[in-house]
Order: C-alpha cells, then sequence, then structure tokens
C-alpha cells in the first residue's frame, strides 16, 4: 500500500534528509521548498536513487497555495499520511537592534507556516480518518533563548500549536509530534540574519558548536516519529537545556545571561576590530 509524506522546506537540511529516508523506505515523497530550481535538484537526485519523489514550489506563507498543494497531492495519491513542516528562517541580533519588519518575516515563515500547513493538513486528515503530522520546532522552542527572540517567540508557538492539538487530534484518529533540535548542521546557518553586528559573530559561534549532521537528525526523528513522541528533543545540549529549566530555572536564568553577556562582549571585540 502507498504511503505519502510530504516535506516543506526540503530542498536542503532536515528537510531532505529525512525525504531521502522515507523514499529509501518506499514512501511517495512530495519535496516542496520556495526555491524551485534547489528543490527540483533535490527531488531529482532522489529519484536517481531509485524513490519515487516529486518536487512543487510552495511558498509556506501562501495559505492559498497550500490549499491546492494538498488537494492536487490527495487527488493524485488518493492519501496523505505524514506531513513534515521543515520550513524555517533565523535571525541573530538583540531585541533592541531588530526591525519588526524583521519580526514579521521570522513569524510568518517559521509559525504562519506551520499553522497553515498543519491546519490544512489535519482538516484532510480528519476526513481521512489517519495520519501523523510532524512540525520542526528548536531547542529554543523549549527554553528562553536569548539573541535571538524572534525566532524563538516563534519556536515556542509552534511547540504550542503541536502539544494542543495532539490532544484533539487523538480522537479522530491522527498523530501529532514536534521535533526541536539543538545545533543541526543545515543551511540555516548559511541563510541567517544578523542585525547589529557582522556575520562573523554566528559563524566564530557556530564554529565553536558541535553540529549533528542532518542525517543522524533524521534517523533520530524517524525513530521518535515511529514510536509517536509528543516532544522529539535532538543532540545532548536540547536535553541539557531543556531538562535545566525544566528542573532547575533558576540555574538555567544565570546560564542564559552569561550567553548573553559573552555574545554582547563577542559583538563589541568584532566591533573594535573592524573600526
Amino acid at each position: 500500500m502507498e504511503k505519502v509524506a510530504l516535506i516543506t522546506g526540503a530542498a536542503s537540511g532536515i528537510g531532505f534528509a529525512l525525504a531521502r529516508l522515507l523514499a529509501r523506505d518506499n514512501w511517495t515523497v512530495i519535496l516542496t521548498d520556495c526555491n524551485k530550481e534547489q528543490v527540483d535538484t533535490a527531488a531529482k537526485s532522489l529519484i536517481d536513487e531509485g524513490g519515487k519523489c516529486f518536487a512543487m514550489l510552495l511558498d509556506v506563507t501562501d495559505y492559498a497555495a497550500i490549499n491546492a498543494t494538498i488537494d492536487n497531492i490527495i487527488a493524485q495519491h488518493d492519501q496523505l499520511n505524514l506531513v513534515i513542516n521543515s520550513a524555517g528562517i533565523a535571525i541573530f541580533g538583540e531585541m533592541k537592534d531588530i526591525p519588526i519588519e524583521n519580526w514579521k518575516s521570522i513569524i510568518n515563515v517559521n509559525l504562519w507556516g506551520a499553522i497553515y500547513v498543519t491546519d490544512v493538513a489535519y482538516k484532510k486528515m480528519i476526513a481521512q480518518g489517519s495520519g501523523h503530522i510532524v512540525n520542526i520546532s528548536s531547542a529554543a522552542g523549549l527554553v528562553p533563548s536569548s539573541m535571538r527572540i524572534p525566532y524563538t517567540t516563534a519556536k515556542h508557538g509552534v511547540v504550542g500549536l503541536s502539544t494542543s492539538l495532539r490532544a484533539e487530534a487523538e480522537g479522530y484518529g491522527i498523530k501529532v509530534s514536534v521535533v526541536c533540535p539543538g545545533n543541526v548542521k543545515t543551511n540555516i546557518f548559511n541563510t541567517i540574519k544578523v542585525v547589529g553586528a557582522s556575520s562573523a559573530i554566528v559563524q566564530k559561534r557556530i564554529a565553536k558548536s558541535h553540529l549533528m549532521s542532518a542525517d543522524t537528525a533524521a534517523k533520530h526523528i524517524l525513530r521518535g516519529v515511529a514510536r509517536n513522541k509528543a516532544i522529539i528533543p535532538l543532540t545532548a545540549s536540547a536535553h541539557i537545556v531543556w531538562r535545566l529549566y525544566r528542573y532547575t530555572p533558576g540555574i538555567h536564568r544565570i546560564f542564559l545571561a552569561k550567553i548573553t553577556e559573552n555574545y554582547r562582549k563577542l559583538i563589541e571585540e568584532d566591533a573594535k576590530a573592524n573600526k
């Protein structure tokens, strides 16, 4: 029996790694992304490996386009078994430096995008009586995270959306999971917008981090999905900060203050070096 999956943000990173694993497991995978050239290339690479894959251009901030895309998938395949919301963008900087326009773009893609796709897929899955929705949030969706407050706000919303919907969806035979990765090696670090500092600040921080590969992340995610886990944290650091915040919030507050202080020092040093 055919198993059909839709993945947003599937041109690279975790989305693409998930598409590859599902394709190798004989799923029919619809890869979507806002970059047509990249998603076409991604789908072709999986087809060349023997996968049954299709590429579609999709802007997750366009509710009408999401409706049309999911309607088209169901018309073509008679079902939609799995939806993975992996599309996302990031920003770095202090809130005092971030223009409201940047807030809007982060919230539109990371939160409204997840809401739109979840809303359309959920209603279709209710009609078919089954399905699994997986939203990719972040460790920043589980705990406070300074220097990227718009991103953290959106990702907290994705966790709230997913964990709350899970309770409602269960009665309709639908599963809902949320994935909360720590540092995973994806293209988001290359495209992150930096405000109030140079991009070198972020790259220095990344260079010091241990990044899980997207392929390893995808394996952990699908293992958690198979177990129908409500929350799927990824990387040791994500597990640690989540537990630290839940059980010793005072210590986490000190930890977060130290991180903020260190970032500000880096920004000051960078500004002096570039005078």
